[in-house]
């Protein structure tokens, strides 16, 4: 497979957020020195193997489309791993349109995230989930209640907050120009300048940042695709085009990306056709199916 080639167009030290761990209610599982069992200590281990298994099913609901079963295994297990999971089944769902009120269901998102975070701190999949949930939060806002709730202030700084923690996973790169090429979107090249410092020189080059570490991941080359296209189809058509027949050439391993990769086909198709390509590239970019 050839090399995924960068578009040439022409990115501090922050907490991912204020978080307090709680305190810790598990009990001690070691076995003392003795020839009596410890019953409680046997108890927890029973319990410890039950929540791994019900998190990996969960997972593998997760994998399989079954995003439902996911959260609702997830939350149940009320864990830092299975709060996470929560999320990010349910941002699937929020990105796939499956809500009416995509909003609503984000914030529930973020909660969920949140928890994560509360209860690892130290967990870099609790942190990747709640700077993407807010990023959907931030989305699926009004562009007056994101200005009035700071919303693309907040998002910006959890996404630094993640990428300086975590400097060497490029969804914090993904995540850095999705911030930037959504924030132009939603409020214009030049209110997204003045308002907020987002740019598309940096949109671009925080995108290529991430393929570069990761050229098969469909998710992001994807968003890359349909963001950068709806900004000026005109401009950006050959650059849209390139990304998506990349996207053609990848295997999808889940089931998000089963149908993100249709929904990608189906824009690639509708390029000859700029408006029709364009409403299905918004339709995608504010979570309604194509």
């Amino acid at each position: 497979m050839m090399a995924y080639a960068p578009l040439s167009l022409a990115s501090p030290n922050a907490p991912i957020r204020d978080t307090q761990t709680l305190d810790s209610q598990t009990p001690n599982l070691q076995t003392p020195n003795s020839q009596t069992p410890d019953l409680e200590a046997s108890h927890s281990k029973v319990t410890l193997e039950r929540a791994k298994v019900t998190l990996e099913r969960a997972r593998e609901y997760l994998i399989s489309g079954d995003y439902a079963l996911a959260v609702e295994m997830g939350a149940k297990l009320e864990t830092a791993q299975g709060y996470a999971l929560a999320a990010e089944a349910l941002t699937a769902q929020i990105v796939l349109g499956r809500f009416e009120d995509l909003h609503a269901r984000a914030i529930e998102s973020v909660r969920f995230a949140d928890q994560a975070v509360r209860l690892a701190p130290e967990d870099e999949n609790a942190h990747l989930q709640y700077a993407l949930a807010f990023g959907v939060m931030t989305r699926t806002s009004s562009v007056f209640k994101a200005w009035r709730k700071q919303y693309p202030d907040k998002s910006l700084k959890i996404i630094q907050a993640f990428q300086t923690r975590y400097p060497d996973n490029p969804k914090g790169d993904a995540l850095l120009g999705a911030w930037h090429l959504g924030v132009i979107r939603k409020a214009g090249e030049k209110n997204a300048l003045n308002w907020y410092n987002a740019t598309l020189t940096a949109g671009i080059e925080a995108y290529n940042s991430a393929l570069k570490s990761a050229p098969q991941d469909i998710l992001i080359t994807s968003t890359f695709a349909v963001s950068l296209y709806v900004l000026s189809p005109e401009i950006y058509e050959n650059d849209a085009r390139n990304l998506l027949e990349w996207v053609e050439t990848l295997s999808p391993q889940t089931a998000i990306e089963r149908e993100v990769k249709s929904a990608m086909d189906e824009i690639l198709e509708a390029l000859s056709a700029p408006d029709k390509a364009v409403e299905l590239s918004e339709r995608f970019l504010d979570g309604h199916p194509l």
